[in-house]
């Protein structure tokens, strides 16, 4: 009689199982199968972004690239993998939002171990070097195929298959995606046209980030602002490269590491300073952050060439993007609704897929800068940074009352305050 009774138990513990992963399977959340695409069930999957590192990784796995994309989410949404100057076959845009060096580097040996890369375009940004971000950050060390070192990861395949079709937090995320399909608005939205959150070949849709369509647009900047300044940069409690409480904290160090592999491995590495908008400039020097910013841009190019001589190889080429250009110093207009845009950007800190193509024809066909990028290197980043400093001034007289303006809105954010 018990032993009926454990059966009958066990039978119903497995169908629950299996009911609960055929669910997830045709909910598909994550977008991660070939399930059918329902009207009403499931054709907009408003959470997948929150997965993006699950996602970037089993990409990775999935599609077996040999060029890849890595940064923060201005490349993700910035950098196209079908550009024609790419010198490999298939492209995955692996890039991931508010990052870091060790994610970084941990997704390219995740991706040299599952295909030897031919090419890499590596976007460089700010926040990426800023352990106090780090510290928020942690890693599930069963979403890559190996460790720091290289080692096979022996539960890599098993937590994908547990991660992406029965755990409670994709049970969650698929009941959030039929709640949101039998909304009356989604349910007219044609699934031959819908673009998820994150394509195919790994690039993020701007509807990932963008919120508050409904604000002016400058109203939108400042809150872009208050998200650096307070959650990104963190300006009080000091910006710095290295942390005392773990090693994944030294993202100079990771950075470093990074180029170091990408030199062993033979990888033909792109690196390139991410453009933004001058407000973002504005913002790095209203916090105080200005010569920080500066000797950043100062370590990536001496440890690029520290790296290259211990190699015996010349330095990867280097690019910087983050200056007061034609690109960055475009208005932002105060107008409201939604739709409205700004040139080249889709808010001040990431860019559209147009200037993406831009920075591509630099950095990989080698287009002449034309005022627009610069390569650095250890004789070139003084003067280079002068200029910089120069631009400054140039835009700060050219778009006074735009900038008096933004000032304001600054002050206000840094004592705490919402900009009027």
């Amino acid at each position: 009689m018990i032993k009926r009774y454990l059966l009958a138990v066990a039978l119903i513990v497995c169908l629950c199982a299996f009911s609960i992963m055929g669910f997830n399977w045709l909910i598909n959340p994550m977008g991660l199968f070939s399930s059918p695409v329902i009207s009403g069930v499931n054709v907009v999957k408003p959470n997948m972004f929150a997965y993006d590192r699950q996602l970037k990784s089993w990409g990775i796995s999935k599609f077996q690239p040999d060029g890849l994309i890595l940064g923060s989410s201005r490349a993700s949404v910035g950098l196209n993998p079908d550009h024609p100057d790419w010198q490999t076959n298939e492209v995955f845009n692996s890039a991931l939002s508010a990052t870091s060096t060790y994610l970084i580097y941990r997704y390219l040996r995740h991706a040299q171990a599952t295909r030897p890369l031919k090419q890499v375009v590596l976007g460089l940004d700010f926040l990426s070097f800023n352990a106090e971000l780090a510290k928020t950050m942690s890693l599930d060390e069963r979403l890559l195929s190996v460790d720091e070192s290289g080692r096979r990861n022996p539960d890599f395949l098993l937590s994908r298959v547990f991660q992406s079709l029965y755990s409670w937090n994709v049970l969650i995320a698929s009941v959030s995606v039929l709640s949101a399909n039998r909304k009356e608005v989604n349910r007219k939205i044609d699934p031959e046209t819908y673009s998820p959150p994150l394509a195919r070949n790994g690039v993020m849709q701007p509807d990932s980030f963008l919120s508050s369509f409904w604000l002016p647009i400058r109203e939108r900047a400042y809150g872009t602002l208050r998200q650096y300044l307070n959650t990104l940069w963190f300006p009080e409690q000091g910006f710095t490269f290295s942390d005392e409480e773990g090693v994944e904290s030294d993202l100079l160090g990771w950075y470093r590491q990074t180029l170091r592999y990408a030199y062993d491995e033979d990888i033909d590495l792109r690196l390139f300073i991410s453009p933004s908008h001058a407000y973002l400039f504005e913002a790095i020097h209203a916090s105080g952050l200005w010569e920080i910013w500066e000797e950043w841009k100062r370590l990536l190019v001496a440890i690029n060439e520290e790296e290259a001589s211990r190699a015996g190889r010349e330095p990867f080429p280097l690019w910087d993007f983050a200056n007061y250009n034609d690109y960055s110093s475009v208005t932002v207009p105060m107008t409201a609704g939604k739709g409205v845009s700004m040139r080249d950007f889709w808010d001040v800190g990431h860019y559209r897929q147009e200037m993406g193509d831009v920075v591509l024809d630099r950095v990989l066909g080698d287009v002449p800068p034309s005022g627009f990028g610069a390569r650095i290197n250890g004789a070139s980043i003084d003067d280079h940074l002068v200029s910089i400093r120069e631009s400054r001034e140039l835009y700060r007289i050219e778009y006074a009352e735009e900038v008096a303006e933004l000032d304001a809105a600054l002050s206000n954010i840094l004592a705490g305050e919402t900009p009027q």
